[in-house]
Order: structure tokens, then sequence, then C-alpha cells
């Protein structure tokens, strides 16, 4: 097998992200050598406010531009605006496609850290400045010991940090360099530790292949999301890792062969948005395209991602699916409000929708009725059992069956929770929900066990 060389120091490479803490944007960098972080807040979204973020936090603060900025395809940075910035100072992008999302992980991880430690001294300090929390925040977490007990402040800078009048004086410049060289020699074998270890456990591999591929061959994609072979496409061009095809006609739009420089109208619009981990409820990404009819037909000198429409799940059919389960089951009666004990508490219910195989064409919407008793005050005299096997005992059965001869099977019931003939204890009065269409002045007396109810399950 071989290995990849390493041999990087402290700003040679860096990837840089957008992350939101308390609903507000910030940019957060981390080099790839030491893990030594900077973060700083956004005003906005824009190319330009990213850029001189990044200039702040890093470029400005410590050794100047780095040789290779890693980001994701967010429009921020993927802009010609901001490609120009890196150009003009001699660093080189490197754009990590939306389907390999897991090789921004080494800026990815550090999020949930620099959020917890913000909101720690930010409850700690009870200070309102956000600059001064964050700063604190990030220097708290380069002081902290990082990869096998290493701290990035030692990587960068030779030195420990300083946090009381008993630390030893600073060191020397000569002290420092001697610390940072052992330093990172120790981290330079600790990654090939673990790449030897990572190479030997793989099956078939890692090679190294040579991308000696004629142009103008019949290719296939393997797309990540769909798990699937689509194809085949013309290659056009090899850049590095990259790989340039020509697309089918009829993925282009169904304009495109029309004059529009008549109509400016109709020109798309340039829109800055979030990348597509940010944007929650939205599903929908636009393909920006040129209408020219006499362009020849040329490798793109940008790199353009197709994304297909997703369609905004319905739950209207799964919902109504769980309520005609529970009429069927008798989980629940109508009463009138005037038929309510005096003094009794009246509970809430809504609806938890989740879309399962979410990304595959078997995906489909489930939807169950919760009632929310989560501060129920009787919930502490009941006496709760849960059906399900324990994992310890599920592990205990299969070797006694394998030796024993047993076959094992495993079964998936519909609506499992409520299948329970037992009625409760306790009367429990809920408030309907808008999709039952109920008379007004009614609401609903649990008859069996249903999602959020304390019951004994046995």
């Amino acid at each position: 097998f071989t290995l990849r060389d390493n041999t990087i120091d402290f700003n040679h490479s860096i990837y840089v992200d957008v992350m939101y803490i308390d609903e507000h944007p910030l940019l957060h960098a981390v080099d790839e050598a030491t893990r030594f972080q900077a973060a700083r807040w956004l005003a906005n979204l824009s190319s330009s406010n990213v850029w001189n973020a990044l200039r702040i936090c890093w470029i400005d603060s410590y050794l100047g531009p780095p040789e290779i900025i890693n980001h994701d395809a967010g429009t921020n940075f993927t802009s010609s605006e901001f490609q120009q910035y890196n150009i003009s100072l001699g660093i080189e992008t490197k754009e990590i496609p939306v389907e390999s999302a897991n090789s921004m992980g080494i800026v990815e991880r550090y999020h949930k850290p620099l959020r917890r430690a913000y909101s720690i001294i930010k409850e700690e300090t009870k200070s309102t400045d956000k600059n001064l929390i964050l700063q604190m925040a990030i220097k708290a977490i380069n002081d902290t010991a990082g990869l096998d007990g290493i701290i990035p402040t030692l990587l960068v800078f030779g030195a420990y940090p300083r946090m009381s009048r008993l630390d030893p004086p600073a060191p020397s410049i000569a002290t420092r360099a001697k610390a940072i060289q052992k330093a990172m020699a120790e981290v330079s074998k600790l990654r090939l530790q673990k790449q030897v270890t990572a190479a030997l456990r793989t099956r078939n591999g890692p090679a190294s292949i040579v991308q000696n591929i004629p142009l103008g061959i019949d290719i296939l994609v393997w797309r990540t999301h769909r798990k699937q072979w689509e194809g085949p496409f013309k290659l056009l061009s090899l850049e590095r890792e990259n790989a340039v095809i020509q697309l089918p006609s009829e993925s282009l739009p169904e304009n495109r062969g029309q004059d529009s420089s008549n109509s400016p109208e109709d020109r798309p619009q340039l829109t800055k948005r979030l990348p597509a981990r940010y944007r929650e409820n939205e599903a929908n990404q636009n393909l920006l395209h040129t209408q020219d009819t006499d362009c020849p037909l040329y490798p793109a000198t940008i790199t353009v991602y197709l994304t297909h429409n997703k369609l905004q799940p319905n739950f209207a059919y799964s919902r109504q699916k769980e309520l005609d389960g529970l009429i069927l089951r008798g989980v629940f009666e109508f009463v009138d409000i005037q038929a309510v004990p005096p003094g009794v508490r009246i509970f809430k219910s809504r609806f938890v929708d989740i879309l399962k195989l979410a990304g595959t064409p078997q995906a489909f919407e489930k939807s169950r009725l919760v009632i929310q008793g989560y501060n129920d005050s009787e919930k502490s005299k009941v006496l709760t059992q849960s059906p399900t096997i324990q994992r310890s005992s599920q592990r205990l059965l299969f070797p006694i069956g394998l030796i024993k001869g047993l076959n094992f099977y495993t079964r998936d019931i519909t609506q499992a929770y409520i299948q329970s003939k037992t009625s409760l204890p306790r009367d429990i009065f809920v408030t309907p929900p808008v999709e039952l269409n109920h008379p007004p002045n009614f609401l609903l007396k649990i008859l069996k066990p249903l999602h959020g109810i304390a019951a004994n399950m046995k």
C-alpha cells in the first residue's frame, strides 16, 4: 500500500466554514497541521464580508495568507469575488464537492466544542460582548489538549500558555523553536501510526491509480446520495482529482434554444443564499445557466453542481392514517367538556412528523399522535416497564441460539406501542388535534396507552 505524504506545517492548509451560534453566523477556520483555530462574527454572508473576516482573524493575525484554503460549495466561497481575492494573494482554493461533505470534518467536528465553550463562558461571565466571549472560547479550545495530549498553542508558538503567576517565565526564541520542532515531529509520528494502522485494516487497498483516462470516452458517475451509478457521460477534461463531463441535452432547461435577448425581465437573477446544510426549510436550488445559443461546447471554467428539486413532504395522508388506526383500535373517545370533572388537567396533543428513508426513492412520511404529558404530576406514581428486549439480552440469545441451532426472526409491528388491550387506570383528557375535525366543546378521553403518556406497558 501507499501512504500520502503529510509533512505539512502551520498555515500550509486551512479549512474554513460558516457556522451558527445563537442564530448568528460566524466564520470558523482550523489549521490542518496543528488544529489551531480562529473565528470571527459575520455581519452577513456576502463574499466580501467572509473574506474580510478571514483576513482579520487569520491572514493578518498570524503568518499571512495560507497556501491552500479548503471550503465547501457555499456560494459565498465559490463566488468569483472570493476567488479573485485569493488569487490576488497567491492562495490556492480547494472546493469540497457536495457529495463529499465528509472531507470538511476537520472543521465541522470543532463546531460543537466551540458552541459549548461559548455557552459556558457566556453563562459564567454574564457578559454581553459577543466578540469578547468568542475570543475567550477560541482561546480555551486552542489551549486545551488536542491530538494525543498535544496543545495546538504549543505547536504554533512553541510554548505553553501561562495561566497563573506560578507558571515559569516565557521561554526564549531558540527554546520555542526547538519545542515546535519536537512537537511537530511527535505529531508526524502519531499521524503515520494512524495511517499505517488504517492501511493495514483496509482489505483491498489503498492503492494509487494513475489517472490516464483518454478524453471523449463514456464514463459512469457514482451518486453518493442516490446510491447508484448514472450515465454514461462524455469525459471532456481532467483537472487533478476533478473530471469535467458533458451532460445530456435533455437535462438542459427547456428554453435553452430560445432567443431571450429581447426579454431582460426573464434573465436569471443571482441571489445570495446559505449553504444547503443551513437551509432546513428550503429544498429547491436554482441552476443558473447562460442563454447564449451560439456559444461552443467547452469545459466550464467554474465548477457547477447539479441538484434535483426535492418535494416538500406532505404529512396530511400520514396523519390521517395515524388517526384512522387510533379510532379503529378504540384508543380514545369524544366527551363533552361539561362532563369533565372540575380541577382535572387537560393535556395538549401534537403530531410528530418524520420522513423515513429520506433521500432515497423509498422515502415515505410517518406521523405519530403524541400527548404532551412531560409535565404530568402523576406520572411518578405509574410503574412503567418497557417490552423491548435489552441489547445485552440480545447478545446473550444469539450465541445460545447458534449453539442450539435455532432460527431468529425480526418483525416490525405497525403502531406497536398502542397495541395494548389494557385500559388506562386513570382518566386523561386531551385537546383533540385539528385534523380530527371535531365538534366544538368536545375533548378526547384517552382509554388506552398512547405516546407521551406514562402507562403500565406489561
